[in-house]
């Protein structure tokens, strides 16, 4: 199974399967983006720095 198939008329198509794949990719792509998993989007998060242990509660709770 390769990027060209024989369609129904014998001329050589663009596999369905490819499309599929980038699709999929793109999809994926974004939501690494929209969840901070990529490395761009990780660097940009800011995490405040507590400076003891009473700014921690106010951080988390």
């Amino acid at each position: 199974m390769g990027l060209l198939v024989v369609g129904a008329n014998g001329v050589l198509v663009k596999n369905p399967a490819t499309t599929v794949v980038n699709t999929y990719a793109s999809i994926l792509r974004s939501a690494r983006v929209e969840l901070g998993l990529s490395l761009s989007t990780a660097a940009r998060i800011a995490v405040p720095h507590a400076e003891d242990e009473a700014d921690t509660d106010r951080v988390w709770g």
